[in-house]
């Protein structure tokens, strides 16, 4: 059919929630597939009569380095006659944002030169603390020897990562001289 302007009239319009949900199904489908398939070939153990328990602890470690999970765990259970063994992953969340809170003495363009986890990374505590590490280097090289930075992780239900470093500069201190005796 037509409408008045004699362009064509469908079933759904093009914002039809249904079918956008649907489609958002099958991409998250083909994304989980695809991961799992990524893990069967980090922890190379092949369908079997046996595994060893060396090749399922190499399979974990693989698994680990693969760097996207925080954490592995492994279960073996019989069922209907067969072993299965099964890796259960925990993922590290992807950064969303990375803001900053109370910083005056230095601006945030200065803070963030010093950020290297950036978005959409995944999360990672331990590039966190490096990036913490350097901030702090910075206010004690501006002078500000007892400021604290308080990293605030909020996770959000899609598994995303909202960071906040709030930024106490405490006292410029500035030395005045040194005296040796």
């Amino acid at each position: 059919t037509t409408g008045q302007g004699g362009g064509a009239v469908s079933g759904s319009s093009p914002m039809d929630p249904v079918a956008h949900l649907r489609e958002l199904a099958e991409t998250a489908t083909k994304a989980a597939d695809a991961l799992g398939e990524q893990i069967r070939a980090a922890a190379a153990i092949n369908p079997g009569p046996a595994v060893s328990a060396d090749a399922i602890d190499r399979g974990t470690q693989a698994i680990f380095r693969m760097a996207r999970f925080s954490d592995v765990r492994v279960s073996l259970e019989e069922k209907d006659g067969k072993n299965i063994l099964t890796f259960t992953v925990v993922e590290r969340p992807l950064v969303r944002t990375v803001k900053f809170a109370g910083n005056k003495e230095l601006s945030e363009e200065k803070l963030r030169a010093l950020i290297t986890l950036k978005t959409p990374d995944l999360y990672d505590a331990t590039v966190l603390d490096r990036n913490i590490e350097a901030i702090l280097k910075a206010y004690k090289e501006a002078g500000y020897y007892a400021a604290k930075i308080e990293p605030q992780i909020e996770i959000t239900e899609l598994n995303e990562a909202n960071i906040t470093l709030k930024c106490s500069e405490g006292e410029e201190i500035l030395i005045d001289s040194i005296r040796f005796e």
